[in-house]
């Protein structure tokens, strides 16, 4: 039975969640002098934290062996490895057309769908 103290103090009942998202993502840009450092560190400040996150990776930036690892550390530790297109074309841009975009959002699919947790 439904009362009306249920359906004051349901929503107090939930635990609120967060949805951290990260733009453009690149771990190399966490630091210029060692990324691969800043980027073990941050991962360990969101596991502190109790935080996921979903990273939308550019694909084209991110193709060396040490952003793979990078990568793939975040996926290691539960974090979503999302499609954020191959080249970050703007498709506002009159001379993108659809099909372009989509080729581009297509060609990154194979890489970051090969990660553990893609979404």
């Amino acid at each position: 039975m439904i009362t009306r103290r249920t359906l004051l103090f349901a929503p107090l009942a939930r635990p609120r969640r967060i949805a951290l998202t990260i733009d453009d993502f690149n771990p190399a840009v966490l630091a210029s002098d060692n990324a691969a450092e800043a980027n073990r560190r941050f991962l360990k400040y969101l596991d502190r934290a109790g935080l996921e996150a979903a990273a939308f990776v550019i694909g084209g930036v991110n193709q060396s062996a040490e952003r793979r690892a990078d990568l793939e550390a975040w996926s290691q530790a539960g974090h979503r490895i999302a499609n954020h297109t191959w080249s970050h074309r703007n498709y506002n841009n009159p001379g993108v057309t659809g099909p372009e975009f989509a080729a581009d959002a297509a060609r990154a699919h194979g890489f970051v769908s090969s990660f553990r947790t893609f979404t």
